[in-house]
């Protein structure tokens, strides 16, 4: 699909660094919204699961805003395409801002997992 309809993913282009500071202001927004911050709040520690992640754009963006509100993050991300996820690894290792962006030592804790097609 991805070669008929070429979607800006990559984060280390303009168009993918577009995306990402996108969605981190969507997620800013959406975490204060009421349900979302009582979900939010009842726990330390958050787990997410991003499905047909790509390159991770809006699962690191939105532990980026998690951890910013003080939350621990372990953030799997599933992708047919090997070299989308070793695109968001790099992503999410080059975003040292992910672990150092709060200084009580709260960080991402990344998995990468390729399903068959």
């Amino acid at each position: 699909m991805y070669r008929l309809y070429p979607w800006p993913e990559d984060p280390s282009r303009d168009e993918g660094k577009r995306r990402y500071y996108e969605a981190l202001n969507k997620f800013k927004v959406a975490v204060k919204h009421e349900w979302m911050n009582k979900l939010i709040n009842s726990k330390k520690h958050l787990k997410i699961i991003e499905l047909c992640s790509g390159t991770g754009i809006g699962g690191i963006a939105l532990s980026k805003i998690l951890i910013e509100n003080g939350k621990s993050v372990e953030l799997k991300m599933l992708d047919a395409r090997r070299e989308a996820l070793e695109k968001a690894f790099r992503f999410q290792l080059k975003g040292a801002w992910i672990q150092s962006s709060n200084s009580s030592g709260r960080h991402i804790k990344t998995r990468l997992l390729r399903g068959e097609v």
